[in-house]
């Protein structure tokens, strides 16, 4: 299957330099918490091949292009039911209602605060052109995804009835392999991360207050560029920077006081080197917990209240963090994990039908070869003979698009060149077989284990 994906973006593996660039910055929608939505997002899907498009914002081809082109559009959302969303959508609405094949919504959020009212006058009031947006997707697809039960009413109310209350793909990022999530005991020895949000500045303060005791500590900041300049040795702005964020001089004499990460891998990396990581940032939160790094939320307004009810993350709601009675093992010894890690398989078992229902797969099997930082699983590897591949194509090592491996190397690019995984496997005899494999796209050899061994589909040894 060919998928146009589209919404929240991809990896985009910048350097620091490179992200504090204007460019960098709107690479990453000037919040690097986007990312992780993209990412996490695309790798719950099976496909064969993907193209990016960036719908709703910019039409990527005439509609009867894309048709031919593609098999399904999947647009990965964030908390765009908001008065925020300004944007006149009138001519992707026209591009759509030409769409021919399915399209799926995945995550929509509502953006409110909490103490607003969510009544029809609130959808009355939304942007013409973004509910029309929603009504024409609600057309073309079984149902869409929405991160709570409030958008959810509020999609009722706008007349759009056939939602799915499935949380944030984010969340199954780990398929049916998650883990249960532990903490270690409390001690000032734990390795903590922080995070706050820039709408809610006096937390920055309150979190170094609260972390007092703690030896090792750092922030993990995911919209706050200007401290960029700062991370690399530049204090020019040092004591603007200190008034603004309402960090004392002292933090920025540390070693390793703030990170803000353009790379995927980079940012899990260091979480997997804490014990706490704490704060106000969604998916600084999530991408602590798919790493098995136990995390605490500080919620702060409808939106964050609806995706980390619907999910049981560890929670507290934000006027508790200014509570100066409670103290950082306070909140470590009394947030509960267990709400999450009850919830999780009944909700990925919710989101797998929801795929399924219009028309998708879920990725279980996890190993996501299109994204060679993800791993290759051992169902793929055994049927892969290192020494035998090495042997029969020692110019893999030449193609520097790939790590020097011969198990990466033949499920990102051998393949496709016609070599073999093995004397055993035939990978184009196994295409020339089965011709509704080739024209998927494919790989031969992740058909084989994911769909053709269960369907009684033969495979050939090399001649």
């Amino acid at each position: 299957m060919k998928v146009a994906f589209c919404g929240a973006m991809r990896n985009p593996k910048l350097s620091l330099e490179e992200l504090g660039t204007e460019a960098g910055k709107n690479k990453v929608g000037l919040n690097t918490g986007n990312y992780i939505i993209g990412e996490y997002g695309r790798r719950t899907i099976l496909y064969s091949d993907c193209t990016e498009c960036g719908l709703p914002w910019n039409i990527p081809m005439p509609a009867e292009e894309f048709n031919e082109k593609f098999d399904h559009l999947v647009i990965f959302a964030a908390n765009w039911l908001s008065h925020y969303m300004k944007n006149d959508f009138t001519a992707t609405c026209d591009w759509l209602e030409k769409i021919k094949v399915p399209v799926t919504l995945v995550g929509l959020g509502a953006q409110y605060d909490l103490k607003e009212l969510r009544t029809k006058e609130y959808i009355d009031t939304l942007n013409p052109s973004l509910l029309r947006l929603f009504k024409i997707i609600s057309s073309k697809t079984n149902s869409i995804s929405v991160r709570g039960f409030v958008t959810q009413d509020l999609l009722y109310q706008a007349g759009i009835n056939n939602v799915n209350v499935t949380g944030c793909p984010t969340w199954f990022k780990n398929g049916s392999k998650q883990k249960y999530i532990t903490k270690k005991e409390f001690s000032p020895d734990i390795k903590i991360a922080m995070h706050a949000d820039t709408s809610r500045r006096k937390a920055y303060s309150r979190l170094y207050d609260l972390t007092k005791d703690i030896k090792d500590r750092s922030y993990i900041f995911q919209s706050e560029f200007d401290l960029i300049p700062l991370m690399n040795g530049d204090k020019s702005n040092l004591e603007e920077l200190n008034k603004k964020y309402m960090l004392p001089a002292k933090l920025f004499k540390q070693k390793d006081w703030g990170h803000i990460f353009g790379n995927l891998s980079d940012w899990e990396n260091y979480v997997k080197t804490r014990d706490l990581v704490i704060g106000l940032r969604i998916h600084g939160t999530i991408i602590s917990l798919k790493n098995g790094v136990p995390a605490i939320l500080f919620y702060h307004d409808g939106r964050t209240f609806e995706f980390v009810d619907v999910l049981g993350l560890p929670r507290w709601k934000v006027d508790m963090l200014f509570d100066e009675s409670k103290t950082l093992e306070y909140f470590y010894e009394n947030t509960d994990f267990s709400e999450m890690n009850k919830k999780y398989h009944f909700l990925l078992a919710n989101y797998k039908l929801f795929l399924q229902d219009n028309g998708l797969e879920f990725n279980d099997a996890m190993d996501v070869i299109r994204d060679i930082d993800a791993g290759i699983s051992p169902e793929i590897r055994r049927y892969i003979d290192v020494p035998w591949y090495e042997e029969q194509y020692p110019d893999f090592k030449d193609d520097k698009t790939c790590e020097e491996s011969a198990v990466y190397h033949y499920m990102n690019i051998g393949w496709k060149k016609g070599y073999n995984p093995s004397s055993d496997f035939d990978g184009n005899q196994y295409l020339k077989d089965y011709p509704d494999v080739a024209k998927s796209g494919m790989n031969p050899l992740y058909h084989y284990v994911l769909h053709g061994r269960r369907e009684g589909r033969k495979v050939t040894p090399v001649k």
